[in-house]
């Protein structure tokens, strides 16, 4: 993991249904269409995370393990 030697830090948390009453992953998706920014590492996340969903709808994974990956892995979409 990179040094922080630019001094910018985020926290972003429990968003989905307490500060945000949309799905939060959805609402990245349409900020970063509208603004055509960091598409590739949207359209990369959901390509790459769209089987776990499929996974965890047919039984084969936990919801708690899919929200995880997912929650982990959403910062492809938003850092910087």
């Amino acid at each position: 993991m990179g040094k922080n030697t630019s001094g910018d830090i985020a926290a972003i948390f429990d968003l989905d249904g307490t500060l945000y009453t949309g799905h939060i992953t959805l609402g990245l998706a349409e900020h970063h269409r509208t603004h055509r920014v960091k598409r590739l590492e949207l359209y990369t996340f959901m390509l790459t995370h769209m089987p776990i969903w499929w996974l965890q709808r047919l039984g084969l994974m936990s919801e708690m393990r899919s929200r995880s990956i997912w929650a982990r892995d959403l910062s492809w979409t938003i850092r910087g």
